[in-house]
């Protein structure tokens, strides 16, 4: 049976740190293909397009957070696994 790939959208705008995220999930047992993304407008379109199974954020960005993040994708693409209750805006 073929591992189903899991797709992981990253919101992070230090390439450097998005290089340690990717060597960590590396090493990993699971297949995985990750796309990074700096800005709202790219968030945005690739929780539409890419269709992500897990969402990766960066806590502060220069001009979009993390909490601005989960917002957009509780928004945009609910049924993409988020955190628990008490993670959740009120």
């Amino acid at each position: 049976m073929r591992e189903r790939t899991l797709r992981i959208l990253l919101l992070e705008d230090s390439p450097e740190d998005a290089e340690l995220i990717e060597r960590a999930l590396g090493g990993s047992s699971f297949t995985f293909e990750l796309r990074r993304v700096e800005t709202r407008e790219d968030f945005r379109r690739e929780l539409s397009r890419y269709r992500p199974d897990v969402i990766l954020s960066d806590h502060a960005l220069p001009s979009f957070g993390g909490r601005e993040a989960l917002n957009l994708a509780l928004e945009c693409a609910p049924r993409t696994p988020g955190p628990g209750p008490l993670a959740r805006p009120r």
